[in-house]
Protein backbone atom coordinates (compact mmCIF):
# COMPACT_ATOMS: atom_id res chain seq x y z
CA UNK A 1 0.00 0.00 0.00
CA UNK A 2 2.83 1.93 0.73
CA UNK A 3 4.42 1.82 -2.75
CA UNK A 4 1.39 2.07 -4.91
CA UNK A 5 0.30 5.25 -2.86
CA UNK A 6 3.96 6.55 -3.19
CA UNK A 7 3.71 5.91 -7.01
CA UNK A 8 0.07 8.04 -6.76
CA UNK A 9 1.53 11.02 -5.75
CA UNK A 10 4.38 11.02 -7.95
CA UNK A 11 2.53 10.44 -10.76
CA UNK A 12 0.21 13.20 -9.63
CA UNK A 13 3.50 15.67 -9.37
CA UNK A 14 4.11 14.40 -13.13
CA UNK A 15 0.85 15.29 -14.38
CA UNK A 16 0.60 18.80 -12.79
CA UNK A 17 -1.12 21.48 -14.92
CA UNK A 18 1.06 23.31 -16.74
CA UNK A 19 4.55 20.59 -16.21
CA UNK A 20 6.32 19.71 -18.78
CA UNK A 21 6.01 16.28 -17.64
CA UNK A 22 2.09 16.34 -18.23
CA UNK A 23 1.74 13.72 -21.14
CA UNK A 24 -0.61 10.64 -21.76
CA UNK A 25 1.86 8.63 -20.14
CA UNK A 26 1.78 10.31 -17.14
CA UNK A 27 -1.98 10.48 -16.88
CA UNK A 28 -2.06 6.66 -17.31
CA UNK A 29 0.43 5.72 -14.55
CA UNK A 30 -1.27 8.06 -12.80
CA UNK A 31 -4.65 5.82 -13.08
CA UNK A 32 -2.71 2.62 -13.00
CA UNK A 33 -0.99 3.63 -9.50
CA UNK A 34 -4.77 5.29 -8.25
CA UNK A 35 -6.47 1.30 -9.12
CA UNK A 36 -3.25 -0.45 -7.55
CA UNK A 37 -4.27 1.68 -4.59
CA UNK A 38 -7.66 0.30 -4.67
CA UNK A 39 -6.56 -3.27 -4.81
CA UNK A 40 -4.11 -3.17 -2.28
CA UNK A 41 -6.68 -1.49 0.16
CA UNK A 42 -9.05 -4.02 -1.03
CA UNK A 43 -6.95 -7.16 -0.79
CA UNK A 44 -5.55 -5.36 2.91
CA UNK A 45 -9.47 -5.11 4.23
CA UNK A 46 -10.58 -8.84 3.16
CA UNK A 47 -6.89 -10.50 4.23
CA UNK A 48 -8.27 -11.64 7.26
CA UNK A 49 -11.21 -13.32 7.71
CA UNK A 50 -14.05 -12.78 10.01
CA UNK A 51 -13.55 -15.54 12.69
CA UNK A 52 -9.59 -13.56 12.92
CA UNK A 53 -11.30 -9.97 13.94
CA UNK A 54 -11.42 -8.68 10.01
CA UNK A 55 -13.51 -8.40 7.03
CA UNK A 56 -16.67 -8.60 9.06
CA UNK A 57 -19.36 -5.94 10.35
CA UNK A 58 -18.40 -4.80 13.53
CA UNK A 59 -22.19 -4.78 14.93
Amino acid sequence: MVVSLGALVFTGYLCARGSRRDTDSARMAHMVAGVALLGASYWHTTLYGPRNGGGGSRA
